[in-house]
């Protein structure tokens, strides 16, 4: 009990930093994820833009001026780069392809398969982003962003550019993140338009109901969820204010609860050992008590009987203080028990204790069948000296005849 109470106490403590390093990590764990996802999102607003500004200049080519396509068709080829974008596409306010680099000119091109969202270049005079379709020549998934192309006052055509999910698994192969983490990159319906794992898998799915929803009414924030491979991570996602893309990092949680499992393991140990060592002192401290306690009961019970006291070794300085009670205790009975036999004056044995010891020699004496004598002094003119010299003489002759 006595170490339970002062190990208890201190495992309380122990465990309330416990908890208390555990919001520390997670807190810290939430804040780099969430400034991670700011990163990403940063980095692809920079890809998007760098290509929505090529793509404007390429809007304003002579050639779309004068309606000369089949030279924009030679000059478009020519500015496309390689693995970033699949083609580029000219259509006019009905969605009708006027071409497409990824078929000769003047080939037949597909009458379907634009995109709706491109529609809204041609109203709002302003760059468009889609979010992941397939596309009808490629049959693949796809994005595409357009721009207005104008020709004196008015939006003759979108100039879009097919953009491949794979460019932006490449941005996200340039991140540095811990081992295990994943990032997602959902476009503005929250699909999946790039993942740093299993990209190839998962693209054009939705994400986990639990991030879908929370995209849906938070630019920003962070939750607990599992993905699609049943990996159950901390989540912080950012949303692009320009494009309306989101990202979302997952840290998974062993991370976290293996640090604290170590230090709770460590804990354990530690512990268990200071139980164990703070049992065995209490039971060697319990042995000297007990030892030394042992001891002064055999003391005391011989104060009874006459015995003379020999004290153990003590083993404890509390318990000296008993011994010596002890002894006191002894010394005073030998006392009060030699005044009850004797006199107090001469220090001769009383009747009473003659009388005592007559019957123990008679009773030897019976037992061995033996004889023993008793011889009677008196003191002549004893009385005399009482009268005539008072008693205090008296006591002093009785003292002088007990040391002759």
């Amino acid at each position: 009990m006595v170490v339970a109470a002062c190990i208890v106490p201190a495992l309380v403590i122990i465990a309330s930093l416990i908890y208390k390093q555990y919001q520390m990590g997670q807190e810290q764990l939430d804040q780099t994820t969430r400034l991670m996802a700011r990163k990403v999102v940063a980095d692809l607003d920079r890809e998007l833009a760098s290509i929505e500004s090529a793509l404007k200049i390429l809007a304003t080519s002579q050639n779309l001026m004068v309606g000369n396509f089949k030279s924009f068709h030679q000059q478009a080829r020519d500015a496309l780069a390689p693995s970033i974008v699949y083609n580029f596409i000219l259509t006019d306010p009905n969605g009708t392809q006027v071409l497409n680099t990824l078929r000769p000119y003047g080939s037949a091109l597909p009458k379907a398969g634009t995109p709706p969202e491109l529609e809204a270049v041609f109203s709002t005079r302003k760059t468009v982003l889609t979010s992941l379709f397939v596309g009808p020549v490629t049959g693949q998934y796809i994005l595409a962003m357009g721009v207005p192309v104008v020709v004196g006052d008015e939006v003759k055509y979108s100039l879009n550019i097919g953009l491949a999910p794979s460019r932006i698994n490449e941005i996200l192969a340039k991140q540095t993140f811990a081992d295990g983490w994943l990032i997602a990159v959902l476009d503005q319906n929250g699909t999946i338009v790039g993942r740093s794992r299993d990209a190839a898998r998962y693209i054009g799915q939705k994400p986990v109901p639990e991030l879908f929803d929370a995209i849906q009414h938070r630019r920003e924030g962070k939750l607990k969820a599992v993905t699609k491979e049943g990996i159950p991570v901390n989540v912080s996602f950012s949303k692009s204010d320009i494009w309306q893309w989101t990202v979302a990092i997952g840290a998974p949680d062993t991370r976290l609860h293996d640090d604290i499992s170590s230090t709770i393991a460590a804990v354990i140990v530690a512990t268990a050992l200071a139980i164990a060592l703070g049992v065995t002192v209490a039971l060697w401290l319990a042995a000297r008590i007990l030892s030394s306690v042992r001891g002064l009961n055999k003391a005391a019970a011989k104060l009874g009987d006459g015995t003379p006291i020999e004290l153990p070794a003590i083993l404890l300085k509390e318990a000296d203080a008993v011994g010596e009670a002890i002894v006191k205790a002894a010394n005073s009975i030998e006392e009060v028990k030699f005044l009850a036999q004797h006199d107090s004056l001469t220090g001769l044995a009383n009747r009473r204790f003659f009388d005592q010891f007559a019957v123990q020699q008679l009773a030897l004496a019976k037992r061995h069948n033996s004889h023993f004598a008793v011889i009677a002094i008196d003191l002549d003119g004893f009385k005399q000296v009482n009268d005539q010299q008072g008693h205090q003489v008296g006591d002093e002759v009785l003292k002088s005849r007990r040391s002759g």
